[in-house]
């Protein structure tokens, strides 16, 4: 029951208070990675928190950008995540009509690029935002950051203590977002979130999941 009680207060934080993508996430004790079947099923929003949220006309960062900053971003010699690639294969290298960016037949990586469809060698460059995309993206952040060791792979990147703050939370933002700050309402907004949860006796490791999840399903660090 307590569990159940934080997912629900994380979840009416997130489209309250963030009006971010927040799709089904369970904590430490209950958390289930979801499959690439299953994130259809996702409830998402694709509001983000910033004034300049794309819409569904705005080109995105292409996929071979998202894999490569999220594998940037999880992967650690010391807190190795045995799914990562797997995970990004399925929910983004295998979607190139939600991601854009057309493969290449003549790569030694041709059938995972190409998704088996050499049909996609065709496909434009770049694609817009859309809800299949941040599905999707739903989906990878949370499979990720199932193990445990996805959550320690990011803190060993950024100055941090044994909870959450403002300048860290900034922090985890520009692993995202390269070259930009977070709005201070943004920040507030996570705070906040994070004060909730923590009324409800939710562990730090947890604290540091909840925030970094948020972050990586929001919309805003894809947008071109």
């Amino acid at each position: 029951m307590k569990t159940r009680t934080i997912l629900f207060l994380a979840a009416s934080t997130c489209l309250i208070q963030l009006f971010m993508n927040c799709s089904a996430l369970n904590l430490s004790n209950g958390f289930t990675p979801l499959s690439s079947t299953d994130s259809a099923a996702i409830p998402t929003t694709e509001v983000s928190a910033e004034a300049n949220a794309p819409t569904n006309n705005s080109y995105m960062v292409p996929r071979s950008y998202v894999i490569g900053l999220l594998t940037d971003i999880f992967t650690s010699s010391n807190y190795p995540v045995n799914t990562l690639t797997s995970t990004l294969r399925s929910f983004v290298l295998n979607k190139p009509g939600s991601f854009g960016g057309n493969c290449d037949l003549n790569s030694s990586e041709t059938g995972n690029d190409c998704g088996g469809d050499i049909s996609n060698s065709a496909l434009a460059p770049l694609a817009a935002a859309s809800t299949l995309r941040a599905v999707s993206i739903s989906a990878a952040c949370e499979n990720i950051l199932s193990d445990d060791n996805a959550v320690q792979a990011v803190l060993e990147k950024i100055p941090h203590g044994d909870t959450p703050t403002s300048a860290s939370v900034g922090q985890l933002y520009s692993l995202f977002r390269r070259g930009w700050d977070p709005d201070p309402s943004y920040v507030q907004a996570l705070m906040q979130m994070d004060q909730n949860v923590t009324q409800e006796g939710t562990s730090n490791l947890d604290r540091w999941r909840l925030q970094i999840l948020m972050i990586c399903e929001d919309p805003v660090w894809q947008s071109l």
